[in-house]
């Protein structure tokens, strides 16, 4: 009987850590591209934007990533709609920074509070306004990097904003020509920003690197396949998610490319299976990637929303190769093994589908046994923590 439940798990675990791709909840404006998003807790907040009637929008909606849920929230308090604006977040605030409509360039700062659902209008970019830029946050500062500043006009300044003090500071400009549509992202010490149009409107595959603390930019690695434009970038799990994009030649791309920090390698992971796209925004919860907006290949704006659950390296998978669980389904015991977990502690908690935190276990031998009676029936998922507290891996079991 034990032989048969762990060959109904191990078919189970490979089902849940495949990297699979499913559409999730539609966004509920109007379809668009080069819209605009930000991150707080667990809810994404996406905005701005083009919409099929070429007319740039203000709207702004909330997507929570544990229940899939659109809610609308206040409108950016502005004149005229904008698109290719910058986003970015602390732990209690979004921001909104520049974007053009038209030939109009915006140098403004917008600060949206989801508590009281209100934006606030901060410190102006003390240059010129800008469309295009890569952001990114490393601790508690923005860095806008590029831009256009008019038509086919970039720039390579670099700024950096305070979040905590409402001030901006010019930065050594970036090293490699000025830049167009980069795309950016960062870990908590590094910025990172790939591809980008120069001035000859000619397109970069390089991968750079910034660091804050001597102010100075790097090429990290080149891009292992076409260089493109309007394509997304997400750090997650010590590895640079890249998806999507358009090149030279007008083609659309559904790929995926990752980029392990560890191993400093490429690695080509799970397509999207629909239309290629580009344009759209990527945000992250946990070991779940979420895509929304874009413009599709035929060409028309979507407004689908689509999450790609653990896009993780085979390189170095290790550590989320070694956490299992059986039986599953079960009624009462639910085994776990770590097969590290006897040399190197670790921690887990379990979580119902809606996100509540149920208890956290150390787990310090390489196999232990939880009593799950006590649980109501459903599914809910056991996340696997490592050592600095990043979740590595997650599996969902169902209590019957």
């Amino acid at each position: 009987m034990k032989l048969v439940l762990l060959i109904t798990f191990i078919w189970f675990y490979n089902i849940i850590s495949a990297q699979n791709w499913a559409q999730s909840t539609d966004f509920p404006g109007a379809n668009r591209d080069d819209a605009v998003v930000f991150t707080i807790d667990s809810r994404a907040f996406c905005g701005t934007g083009q919409t099929p009637w070429f007319d740039p929008a203000n709207d702004f909606y909330s997507f929570d990533m544990i229940t899939h849920q659109w809610t609308q929230v206040a409108d950016m308090p502005t004149p005229q709609g904008r698109q290719y604006a910058c986003g970015f977040d602390n732990d209690t605030l979004g921001f909104v920074f520049g974007g053009e409509n038209g030939n109009t360039f915006f140098s403004d700062l917008y600060a949206f509070n989801p508590v009281t659902n209100s934006w606030t209008i901060k410190s102006t970019l003390p240059s010129d306004g800008r469309s295009g830029s890569a952001c990114f946050t490393i601790e508690n500062k923005a860095y806008i990097v590029g831009g256009r500043t008019e038509e086919l006009q970039f720039t390579d300044e670099v700024w950096e904003y305070s979040m905590t003090t409402d001030t901006w500071t010019q930065k050594n400009n970036f090293s490699f020509e000025n830049k167009w549509r980069m795309s950016g992202t960062s870990n908590d010490t590094l910025g990172f920003t790939i591809f980008g149009f120069d001035d000859t409107l000619g397109y970069s595959n390089e991968l750079y690197e910034y660091d804050p603390t001597s102010d100075s930019w790097s090429i990290l690695t080149t891009f292992p396949d076409e260089a493109r434009n309007y394509a997304s970038i997400q750090y997650l799990n010590n590895q640079l998610i890249v998806l999507f994009g358009m090149d030279s030649t007008n083609q659309f791309y559904n790929d995926v490319h990752l980029y392990d920090l560890s191993t400093n390698q490429w690695e080509t992971i799970a397509s999207l299976p629909d239309f290629p796209r580009r344009g759209g925004k990527i945000f992250s919860k946990g070991l779940d990637l979420f895509y929304s907006t874009g413009l599709l290949n035929t060409p028309e704006r979507t407004n689908e929303t689509w999450i790609l659950n653990n896009p993780t390296s085979s390189l170095s998978n290790l550590e989320i190769e070694e956490f299992s669980v059986y039986p599953n389904p079960t009624a009462d015991l639910l085994n776990i093994t770590c097969t590290s977990c006897a040399n190197t502690p670790q921690f887990s908690t379990i979580r119902s589908v809606l996100g509540e935190e149920i208890s956290t276990i150390k787990i310090d031998e390489n196999q232990v046994q939880l009593d799950i009676s006590g649980l109501s029936s459903g599914m809910y998922i056991l996340i696997m923590l490592n050592q600095t507290n990043q979740e590595i891996n997650q599996i969902r079991f169902i209590k019957r």
